[in-house]
C-alpha cells in the first residue's frame, strides 16, 4: 500500500554527517544489479540483513487506511510527506543523527505498519535505534523484534520511476532468497543523501521488508 513519497528537500549542510554512511559511498561504484538472473535498472545493491530488536524513534501518524491514495480534497489522507517536513523542522532529525552510538542503520526510515489488523495503519518517519535509546518526550518509538529484512539500494534521478517498482522488486528479491514477509515495510534514506544529490544528480532510496524463511513459518 506504498504510496509514492518524496521525502522533503533539505539542504546538504542540514543534517549531513561527516563522514560518509557506507551506503552512499557504495552508491559512488553504483552497478546495475541481478534478481532471479534479470538485470534491475537503478538497483546497484541487495541484502538480506539481520537486525537484533531495536526501536525505531521518531514520530508517526496513524490513518484510515480506506482513505490512502485519494486526494486530501476529496476527504483523503494528507500527504505522508508533511511528516517528513515536520521531522526536518522541528529538529527531529537533528537529533536522531546525534545518537551515533545507539544507531543500528544510518538512514531515515519512512516506516509502515498495523495494516492487517485494523482499518487504520501507521506510518513513523525516525531511524533504528537499540533498546536502550532514551527516547524524548515528544517522540515515539515502535518496537521492532528480532528479525531478517531484505533490502534494495537504488540509484535513481528525479525524472525516473522508481515508486512504481521500489516495493515489488524487494519481493522478488524475497522469492528469490526463499523469504517470505512478516509484516512492515519502509522507505530507507541515508543520512547523507542531500549532499549527495548536490554533488552528482542522484537521489539514493533504500526499500526494506521484513521477513523470513519459508521453512521457518512451518
Amino acid at each position: 500500500m506504498s504510496e509514492p513519497i518524496k521525502k522533503i528537500e533539505q539542504t546538504p549542510e542540514s543534517y549531513s554527517p561527516k563522514d560518509k554512511p557506507e551506503i552512499i559511498k557504495l552508491a559512488e561504484l553504483a552497478t546495475d544489479v541481478k534478481i532471479n538472473d534479470e538485470i534491475v535498472p537503478l538497483l546497484f545493491k541487495k541484502e538480506i540483513i539481520h537486525l537484533p530488536k531495536s526501536f525505531l524513534v521518531g514520530k508517526k501518524v496513524t490513518y484510515p487506511i480506506a482513505k490512502q491514495g485519494v486526494k486530501e480534497e476529496d476527504g483523503g489522507n494528507p500527504p505522508l510527506n508533511l511528516l517528513w517536513q515536520q521531522c526536518g523542522n522541528d529538529g527531529t532529525f537533528d537529533w536522531i543523527e546525534k545518537q551515533k552510538d545507539h544507531i543500528y542503520l544510518e538512514a531515515h526510515l519512512g516506516f509502515y505498519y498495523n495494516m492487517t489488523d485494523s482499518d487504520t495503519f501507521s506510518y513513523i518517519v525516525g531511524t533504528l535505534m537499540d533498546a536502550e535509546t532514551p527516547v524524548p518526550e515528544g517522540f515515539t518509538y515502535h518496537e521492532i523484534p528480532e528479525s531478517e529484512f531484505a533490502v534494495c539500494w537504488y540509484r535513481y534521478k528525479d525524472e525516473d520511476d522508481i515508486w512504481s517498482v521500489a516495493h515489488s522488486t524487494v519481493e522478488k528479491l524475497m522469492e528469490e532468497q526463499g523469504y517470505e514477509g512478516t509484516g512492515g515495510c519502509s522507505e530507507l534514506y541515508a543520512f547523507a543523501d542531500e549532499a549527495y544529490k548536490a554533488e552528482t544528480g542522484y537521489n539514493i532510496l533504500g526499500y526494506l521488508i521484513a521477513g523470513r524463511k519459508k521453512e521457518e513459518a512451518k
